[in-house]
């Protein structure tokens, strides 16, 4: 009896957990190569196997991720991904960008920031601009969740992330993995 209770209670809670956020981008990095949402602006972005890199992988077992430059590669790091918002989500008035990071050597620095856009428009209409540097923790995953407001006619939205290496020295690295952006 206690059974039934149980399986009762999942086929209630699922359905309304389920249609509580609508997956709007993701991305592994499964398919080892970086699709045409991503800008590279500085450094030798590319796409790397947790194996190669000698890391523990990726949240949720993921085996490649992507990675600021290799080793030997010095200096600022910069990629971008943008993001196209459909008009279906206008009714969830807010999203969540959550995604994972992993620092490899001496990172002094690795940023996150985000923007929306109405890109219609020659300049965007742009959004209140979120920025954040993401806390230094070496050799292990961590994760970062935020939520946004959609600002209204906002119909794209940016992130940018970077690493920099400390006075600009070699074999600093930041890796990203299980990048989620859902409307809530």
């Amino acid at each position: 009896m206690r059974a039934i209770r149980i399986i009762i209670v999942l086929f209630i809670f699922i359905p309304f957990y389920s249609g509580a956020q609508k997956i709007i981008f993701t991305e592994n990095f499964q398919d080892e190569k970086m699709n045409e949402y991503w800008q590279i602006v500085t450094g030798n972005w590319k796409i790397c196997s947790v194996d190669d890199m000698r890391i523990a992988p990726a949240e949720g077992g993921y085996q490649y991720v992507l990675c600021s430059g290799s080793r030997g590669d010095a200096g600022e790091q910069i990629v971008r991904l943008f993001v196209d918002l459909p008009d279906s989500i206008k009714k969830y008035k807010k999203i969540t960008l959550s995604f994972y990071y992993y620092f490899i050597a001496n990172v002094a620095k690795a940023n996150v920031e985000t923007e929306f856009y109405q890109k219609e428009m020659k300049d965007g209409s742009r959004g209140k601009l979120w920025s954040a540097s993401l806390p230094y923790v070496k050799g292990r995953w961590s994760r970062i969740k935020r939520t946004f407001t959609i600002p209204k006619n906002s119909n794209q939205f940016r992130i940018v992330f970077s690493g920099i290496s400390p006075s600009l020295q070699k074999n600093s690295i930041v890796c990203f993995d299980n990048i989620v952006i859902a409307a809530l």
